[in-house]
């Protein structure tokens, strides 16, 4: 049994990545009805969910974000388009339509199937996963279909939920499936399909404590109480950098990891010139790896094609505690940000550079402030789209606008959505999202 679940674990990635070649390729029919599915089991569904999601998240999303938080810098074509914020609404297209098709339906389809079979954990899984993908979307948006989505044709113009009620179901969803997670298993057991746990259920417990981190972080600026709540949830999260929920690419052209495969094939997009600056400034060791032109393909020191994409990390969470804790008033703020530039410094393997680096006064200064924290948080999550959240919710670090008088606060919807759903709201790319006051 075991050997026919890896062959099914490698066949169904080797498949995934293959398709996913085209950083343009459109990945399905939304309209597709969820209500006639063709029945495929749970543990063939889940790998499918979190490569698609690793790569949606490490690829498009990763671009569009790092390109406004200006970690990168497009150079040419659309992307220099992009780079001077004249982002148009079929930019989104096909980042919308993998998002709906080809993640949150096919959730949708492992917890019907997986409910139908009794399988609680690809239940609690599914859960976890909706939530992460639906806030990661919302955050992005602001308001989006939700409620009354992914029900094919027979509504193929659902309402806009607003951020605030999306927040409230992502709350609900990771209580759900913490709950099932935190109990025996019944059913079908997930074990290698599961490309980032294995099937660790702790571990899964684990990470919805961190999305729940992440998500009461963001509502920081709606009510200061949520600063303790974060604290509490990412304190119940990551132990060390070895329970981190990451999805491992491969070192094989049909298994590389997003930026890999975009670097092999475009030369768009290179380090943007305020991450240099930064890390030259601090004389940063990392400034090596993450800077390095983007055009060395297969040499390039950090986009390698077997590099992890993570979801979450325990790096990220101990800058989460030091913000926290800074916005208490806690001494504890000072420990744990030294614990997320360590951990940072022990993921680019840079660890034997680190004691010198905290002697460095604009970073270990003698009274630490949130501009430390955040700038050493932006340095960490190099190419993450949740830095692009941290710069909207604390204005940290400082970034002039590449062109005109401001940084976009938010994406526009697709095109295709605008077009066909008479719902989508209007917007502009200096609206802020709810939780961005």
């Amino acid at each position: 049994m075991m050997l026919k679940n890896k062959i099914v674990y490698i066949f169904t990635l080797l498949t995934l990545i293959f398709g996913f070649n085209s950083c343009e390729k459109y990945f399905g029919d939304i309209n597709v009805n969820p209500n006639e599915p063709v029945e495929v089991s749970p543990n063939v569904l889940l790998p499918t969910i979190q490569a698609r999601m690793a790569y949606l998240q490490g690829g498009h999303m990763s671009r569009y974000t790092s390109i406004l938080t200006q970690h990168a810098e497009g150079i040419s074509r659309q992307w220099l388009s992009f780079n001077n914020y004249t982002i148009v609404a079929n930019n989104m297209d096909n980042t919308w339509f993998e998002a709906y098709s080809g993640v949150l339906n096919n959730i949708k389809q492992m917890r019907i199937q997986a409910t139908a079979i009794d399988a609680n954990y690809y239940v609690g899984m599914a859960d976890i996963l909706e939530a992460y993908m639906i806030m990661s979307f919302t955050d992005l948006f602001d308001a989006v279909p939700y409620s009354e989505a992914l029900q094919g044709t027979d509504n193929d113009t659902p309402a806009f939920d607003s951020q605030e009620s999306i927040y409230n179901a992502v709350f609900a969803l990771l209580t759900s499936g913490k709950t099932i997670m935190g109990g025996g298993v019944s059913g079908l057991e997930p074990g290698v399909d599961d490309l980032i746990y294995g099937g660790n259920a702790a571990n899964w417990v684990k990470f919805a404590n961190a999305i729940e981190a992440r998500a009461y972080l963001h509502l920081g600026l709606k009510d200061s109480a949520n600063y303790g709540k974060a604290l509490t949830a990412a304190n119940n999260s990551f132990s060390s950098s070895a329970d981190d929920a990451n999805l491992q690419f491969q070192a094989v052209e049909t298994q590389a990891a997003p930026w890999y495969q975009f670097n092999r094939d475009r030369t768009d997009i290179e380090a943007g010139v305020t991450i240099k600056s930064i890390l030259a400034a601090l004389s940063d060791p990392r400034a090596a790896d993450y800077t390095a032109s983007f055009t060395l393909g297969g040499a390039h020191p950090y986009f390698k094609s077997d590099r992890a994409w993570p979801f979450a990390s325990y790096t990220e969470m101990q800058f989460v505690k030091a913000e926290c804790m800074m916005q208490a008033g806690s001494a504890g703020a000072s420990a744990a940000y030294f614990d997320g530039i360590s951990s940072s410094f022990a993921e680019n393997g840079v660890s034997a550079d680190y004691a010198t680096y905290i002697t460095n006064p604009d970073v270990a200064p003698a009274t630490l402030t949130m501009n430390e924290i955040m700038t050493q948080k932006y340095l960490a999550l190099y190419m993450q789209p949740e830095v692009y959240n941290d710069w909207r919710r604390t204005g940290l670090p400082a970034l002039t606008p590449n062109a005109g008088t401001f940084i976009p606060t938010r994406l526009p919807y697709s095109e295709v959505e605008i077009i066909n759903n008479p719902n989508t709201p209007t917007s502009e790319l200096s609206d802020k999202v709810w939780w961005d006051n």
